[in-house]
């Protein structure tokens, strides 16, 4: 007998154990309704998931669920915002319950680490697609812009680059890796970690931030260009994968790391009078960074070894 849209929610996405204050009418209405302090600002990010394109038919479900999430919170972490709430909308050819069972488990175990609520959403018969909005709250004139980087700001990344890329390489056979590096390359690729401690670091600090959802150099052009400045990043400077460094050269040298994606983590611009603080507020969130250089006058994205 087929599952009904209701039984569906109620069944595999009903169950997330957050609940919170600010969530008037949640899952299982037609319309979500949220109460947002005064004071507050709401950041929202939408998450879309083509399969064939951003994701294979054969990525599990758990890590799908996980990965959807992480990319919109990672995204409201650029902003310095708190994550709040998320809405799903789900397309799938037909409902697989053990594919519904992993996915809901991946998505809501994230959602009830980070403190947030799926509080609605909508599911449909059609080619694979998942659509996340992610909902976010920053004090009002708080939240941080992706694209305010001035000359003389210094560059940071938050969290190791290359590991995504190298697991790819992995998965194509082209790189072969131990064990244990696989393991840990597979993990980032498919289970990555959003950065949510940052985020309130980051408020009233960081000039311009965002996620390396393109690789580096995309990232700097954008946070630099809409003032006319540019950036020089020192190679030596950036934060890798452990498991990169022992195939460097066969995994296409500093390519790897610069070009290709790591949603989870994060660049960003700080003027340097804010450093210090800066650097202090992110060693007490535990959070992984690396100083990898400077924002200039000169517009373009440049790499110095």
């Amino acid at each position: 007998m087929p599952v009904s849209e209701f039984q569906l929610i109620e069944r595999f996405f009903q169950r997330g154990r957050v609940r919170r204050d600010d969530v008037m009418v949640g899952i299982g209405d037609d319309a979500a309704e949220v109460r947002v302090a005064s004071g507050q600002s709401v950041v929202v990010d939408v998450s879309l998931l083509l399969e064939g394109r951003d994701f294979q038919p054969g990525e599990p479900p758990a890590s799908l669920g996980h990965r959807a999430l992480a990319l919109g919170l990672t995204r409201l972490s650029a902003r310095g915002a708190e994550p709040a709430w998320v809405t799903l909308a789900l397309t799938l050819p037909a409902a697989d319950e053990s594919w519904l069972e992993a996915f809901s488990s991946g998505l809501l175990d994230l959602a009830d680490r980070s403190g947030v609520q799926l509080i609605g959403g909508d599911t449909t018969r059609g080619p694979g697609a998942v659509a996340l909005h992610c909902h976010g709250l920053v004090p009002v004139n708080r939240e941080v812009s992706p694209d305010g980087a001035a000359p003389g700001d210094l560059v940071y990344v938050i969290g190791r680059l290359g590991a995504s890329g190298l697991a790819i390489l992995a998965l194509a056979e082209e790189v072969r890796l131990a064990r244990t590096a696989r393991e840990a390359v597979m993990a980032q690729l498919y289970l990555p970690e959003p950065p949510l401690a940052a985020a309130p670091v980051l408020r009233g600090l960081a000039s311009a931030c965002l996620p390396l959802a393109e690789g580096l150099p995309a990232a700097l052009e954008i946070m630099t260009s809409r003032l006319g400045a540019g950036a020089t990043v020192h190679t030596e400077q950036l934060p890798l994968s452990a498991a990169l460094h022992e195939v460097f050269d066969r995994a296409g040298g500093w390519s790897l790391p610069l070009y290709s994606a790591e949603p989870c983590a994060l660049a960003l611009t700080v003027p340097a009078a804010a450093q210090a603080v800066l650097e202090q507020g992110l060693t007490a969130a535990g959070c992984e960074f690396a100083w990898v250089g400077m924002v200039e006058a000169t517009p373009g994205v440049r790499f110095e070894d």
